[in-house]
């Protein structure tokens, strides 16, 4: 496995995961990929984005996207979503 800068051709794969993840157990969230992929684009785009994620033989595990943001005149970095495939939570990835 290794960690790598999410790239804009990593997007499709990660908004499928992310789908995957969230409309399971314990969230339950009724996400459709259109509207995923639609986050994740956003997410991307926005001002100072950085964004890791796990990549196991080409197939997305897991992924935390952030941004900059400011916070009574000083930057700061957001974290805005962080998933892991569901098999892999909770062994440390």
């Amino acid at each position: 496995m290794i960690i790598r800068t999410i790239e804009d051709n990593d997007l499709n794969s990660l908004a499928e995961l992310f789908v995957t993840v969230f409309n399971q157990e314990p969230w339950n969230e009724n996400w459709t990929v259109e509207w995923a992929l639609e986050r994740v684009n956003i997410i991307f785009g926005s001002y100072g984005f950085h964004g890791v994620m796990a990549d196991d033989s080409n197939m997305p595990v897991g992924a935390i996207f952030s941004r900059m943001g400011s916070y009574k005149g000083e930057l700061e970095l957001e974290i805005v979503e962080n998933f892991v495939r569901s098999a892999q939570q909770r062994k440390k990835v």
